[in-house]
C-alpha cells in the first residue's frame, strides 16, 4: 500500500495527464476538421 500523500499525487498527476489528454484531442479534431 502506497502512502497517502504518494497515492494522492498519482491521482492528482492522472487527472493532469487526462485533462492535456483531452485538450490535444480537441485540438487535434478541431484542426482535422478545419476549424
Amino acid at each position: 500500500m502506497l502512502p497517502r500523500h504518494i497515492a494522492t499525487t498519482l491521482r492528482a498527476e492522472s487527472l493532469v495527464n487526462d485533462g492535456t489528454a483531452l485538450v490535444i484531442y480537441a485540438l487535434a479534431v478541431g484542426i482535422t476538421l478545419g476549424e
